[in-house]
């Protein structure tokens, strides 16, 4: 792309022709799959002139917002997609554990649990716990 122009389109034998030499970045636009960005460096014919008998090879790298180049990729170039795109978020399955989580029913759990356990105390017990109380607040203490 050439700003926000595209230089170039694939042709159906999946060739892509660019008029000039330079650097380019490559982006594969898909619905279904992400792919990551290649910058592309095609030698000029100065630069391939400027080289000693051997021709310039096209040199792609994987693009990196940091370096702009990060890891050499092999050429030609076969690029597989990084994820494929959810636009949906999977519906979790119902799970009735998941009400023990919630504050209300844990509460409501412990004060029911110490209910039944108030009923199975011993007389004797409940009798100290009861003075005790009254000893403790004479205001709240039943008549």
């Amino acid at each position: 792309m050439l700003g926000s122009i595209p230089a170039s389109w694939i042709t159906w034998d999946r060739s892509i022709y660019v008029e000039k030499a330079g650097v380019y970045k490559l982006e594969v636009e898909n619905l279904n799959y992400h792919f990551e960005p290649v910058v592309v460096e095609i030698p000029t014919e100065q630069q391939q002139a400027e080289s000693s008998s051997k021709k310039l090879p096209i040199r792609a790298y994987l693009y990196s917002i940091k370096s702009g180049k990060d890891q050499r990729l092999a050429y030609p170039l076969q690029l597989e997609p990084t994820l494929k795109i959810q636009y949906f978020e999977i519906e979790q399955p119902f799970n009735p554990l998941s009400y023990l989580k919630n504050p209300m029913v844990l509460m409501v759990g412990v004060t029911g649990i110490l209910m039944f356990m108030m009923k199975r105390m011993p007389k004797q017990e409940l009798e100290q716990m009861q003075e005790m109380q009254k000893d403790q607040m004479p205001q709240c203490a039943q008549q």
